[in-house]
């Protein structure tokens, strides 16, 4: 499954005095179609076992800004209780949900 990092922008409370805009940094998965399948819920800090291996990360973050800003509320399961979306793995959006055993 390939994944990089996206800039996200999510505005809260639209369309009121109290109206706000973040931009922040998520991993984001795709399946082979190049369809977002899977997203982190919270943004992502840089990290690393290394001094070298934190930079790279870092290089990795870097690279999310030459990439269109995705919508938070156009990404698949945004709105997890509005949606056929649910958390996959350790904060992770996924889409559509794993299927589970019976």
């Amino acid at each position: 499954m390939a994944w990089n990092y996206r800039v996200v922008h999510a505005v809260y409370k639209p369309g009121t005095p109290d109206e706000d805009h973040t931009y922040s940094l998520h991993e984001v998965y795709y399946n082979d179609r190049g369809e977002i399948t899977l997203w982190s819920k919270d943004s992502i800090s840089a990290i690393g076992g290394t001094a070298d291996e934190l930079l790279a990360d870092l290089t990795r973050m870097a690279e999310a800004h030459k990439k269109p800003v995705l919508e938070w509320d156009e990404l698949p399961g945004a709105v997890a209780h509005n949606s056929p979306c649910s958390f996959g793995r350790d904060g992770f959006f996924e889409y559509p949900p794993a299927k589970t055993e019976k």
